[in-house]
Formats: structure tokens, sequence, C-alpha cells
């Protein structure tokens, strides 16, 4: 099969940079792969694509410049859109229609997809999605769009992602032959929304599931983006401030970087918290922060999937969250980890504490949660994805590469 996929730059930092290798590369044997995304000379293979991976230079097909007049209008409709959603009509969809990408980057990406007799092309996100579906009637190719975050983060949340675009997406997403979501929940959300065939694929896990049992002694632990308001870490803040009034030694270890970390370690300070919460940043060994913790705790606002949880599941870490699309998905309230009501940080602080003084509980989340992980690991993802490929492609009548 001859797979395609158009994705923002995978030499970067991130989620979604960490997960498409490891679903991606043991494809290779079987499958030849293209990847188009935009990347400079700077950027390096973080994350350890497969070499057999070709990669296509985004940024080899123009986008609007910003300098001209219609960069610039564009911009400034595409902006002002994402604050207040005025063009969430029709005839607002029309004028993004028009305006959202160049024409030439367009052209350009018709002629490389159907010169190159891709058998499918696979979007990554919904900025890709939409710009993949805006072509895909002059495509030979079959046309999927992968979205990585929930119904409501992209179209329902101001000033983020596509917000202001839901009358867009509704009119172009048919264009495409099919979606894939990342839970159940949102698969559903999204077919219903769109008329699009939409299937399921989890995330994978990063990891092995590690055989060393964690120890309750050791710190709480974080792992994610510094970003205050969808990763909820004003609630973190707060929740072990409530569990030090109970636990006077507990402590908490952040691992990651992001543009609110500065701020909240301002405001840690302030609060006298600097002595149990502590931001080690960016590692590019988080496996030894997960051996080294007792229990997970994830206060997102919204999560389309959160693959750190399956992350510390698969370390035997019992874990606590928010309730949300992803966190609902993974865990089994009481059985391999622990869903909160949103955002009730005193019931969240009391399930932690119970956790750490109730050896039989700890031992018996842990094993169930590492038991969970296994549902995860990329050898059965990557099946999956390609079952996906497979039936697309074959309920289309194409013949494969």
């Amino acid at each position: 099969m001859k797979i395609c996929f158009l994705s923002l730059n995978l030499f970067m930092h991130g989620g979604i940079q960490r997960i498409i290798p490891n679903i991606i590369n043991g494809m290779t044997k079987e499958h030849e792969i293209t990847i188009v995304m935009p990347y400079s000379n700077k950027d390096n293979n973080i994350f350890g694509l497969n070499n057999e991976i070709k990669i296509k230079n985004l940024n080899d097909f123009p986008r609007h410049n910003k300098y001209t007049l219609i960069g610039a209008f564009s911009l400034a409709v595409w902006k002002i859109n994402k604050r207040i959603g005025i063009l969430n009509n029709e005839i607002g969809a029309d004028i993004l229609l028009k305006t959202l990408y160049a024409t030439k980057q367009k052209k350009g990406l018709i002629q490389y997809f159907n010169d190159n007799s891709f058998d499918i092309i696979i979007a990554l996100t919904d900025y890709y999605s939409l710009l993949l579906a805006m072509i895909a009637p002059e495509l030979k190719a079959k046309t999927i769009g992968w979205q990585h975050n929930t119904y409501e983060s992209y179209f329902l949340m101001k000033n983020r992602n596509s917000y202001g675009q839901e009358v867009l997406f509704k009119k172009m997403m048919k264009n495409l032959n099919h979606l894939i979501a990342l839970t159940d929940v949102d698969k559903v959300k999204f077919s219903e929304s769109f008329g699009v065939e939409t299937s399921t694929l989890y995330n994978p896990v990063s990891f092995d599931i590690c055989n060393k049992e964690p120890r309750k002694e050791n710190p709480l632990i974080f792992v994610g983006r510094i970003y205050q308001y969808q990763k909820g870490i004003d609630y973190l803040i707060d929740i072990v401030d409530e569990i030090r009034k109970k636990k006077e030694n507990v402590k908490i270890v952040l691992v990651g970087d992001g543009p609110d970390k500065k701020n909240l370690e301002e405001n840690v300070e302030k609060r006298n918290l600097q002595d149990c919460i502590k931001f080690v940043g960016m590692s590019s060994d988080v496996a030894e922060y997960y051996k080294n913790a007792s229990v997970f705790l994830h206060t997102s606002r919204y999560e389309g999937f959160g693959v750190v949880l399956v992350e510390a599941m698969a370390f035997g870490i019992p874990v606590v969250a928010f309730h949300n699309n992803g966190p609902d998905e993974i865990i089994s309230n009481g059985k391999n980890g622990f869903l909160i009501e949103k955002y009730d940080i005193t019931s969240f602080a009391e399930q932690v504490i119970n956790l750490l003084e109730d050896d039989g509980l700890y031992r018996y989340i842990s094993l169930n949660a590492k038991k969970r992980a296994e549902d995860f690991l990329p050898k059965k993802v990557t099946e999956r994805f390609e079952e996906i490929l497979t039936k697309v492609l074959l309920e289309e009548g194409v013949e494969m590469q």
C-alpha cells in the first residue's frame, strides 16, 4: 500500500509527534510511506521516525504570505473569527473557504499527490483534515481525516483550534472517505456531525509494561505540556495544597515545559509550595520519572485521549483524573484508576490520599492498570490502523499498489 500523511511538523516536541512514529514505524516493511509536513533544516528527528519513511517539505507548497494584501487579510479574518466566531455561518464559511489556504498551495498538493499515485492520504488534526477535504474531489487517492482531540476542543472553545469554523467543516468534511477519532464518544460525535463513517483508534503507549512495582513513598507525578488552562494545572496546585493539609511531606514532580511554566512557578512560590511542587522541565528520559513516582494526577479541562495516562499505567502507577473523553475511555473507575467529577478538588485530593494510605487498594489498582495498558501497545494499535486503511480501500474498490 502506498500511504501519504499530510501532517504538522513531526520533528518538534508534542503529543502527536511522540505518537505517530510508534504507529507507523512498524509499517514500513509492508507499505511505502511518505509524510508531507512543514519543517526547517534546524529541526531534528527527535522521536525517531523510521529512515525508510520519505519526507516532503510542505513549505515547498507556498502558503499565504502575511506581508501581501491577501495574506494579511486572510490572517486577520482567521484571527478575528477564532476569537468571536463571526464567520460560523453559510456566508462566513464561503469566505473562509476562499481565504484559509493559498490557491497555489492547494494546486501544488493536488499535483504532487496525483503524480505520486498514493493509494490513501491521511491528514492529521483538524487543520490538515480541512485542507485535505478541500482538495479531495480532485485527488485519485482515498482520503482520511485523523482527529487527535475532542470535537468540543476543536469547535466549541473560543480562541482554540478551529473555533468559528464548524459550519465550514460540516460542508467540507463529507468530501473525505473516512475519519478516525481517539475515543468512541468522539467517533459518534464526528460521524453524526459530518456524515462521514468514523473509526476509533487509540493512541499507543510509548513504553513496554514495567515489571517493577511502584512505591507509595515516591512523589506524585504530572507529565504533560505546562499549559495552565487545558491541562488544569491551576487545579493541580490546589489539589496538592489540599493533600498537604493531611500529608505534610507530600511532593509532586511536574515533567514538561510550556508557555505558562514561569507564571505557575511564581504562583507556587507565592503560595509557599515550592518545597513540595517541583517543575523539572522537558525530559528525554520520562521513564525514569515514571519509575520513581507513586500516583499520577491528571487535571485537564479537556483531553482528546491522554497518552500519558496509559504511560503511567504501563508502569503500574495508579491514575486519578477528572472525567474527560480520554480518561473516561481509558479508565474503569475503581478498577484500574479513579475518575473524579469536574472540578471537585476536595474529592480528588481525598482519593489520592486514600491510595497513599491503603496498601491493598494501591496494589489492586496498580496491577489492573498494567493489564489495561497492554491494550495500547504499539503492535495492537498498528494492526488496528492497518485494518482501517484496508477497509477504506476495499470498500471503495481500490486496487492497492
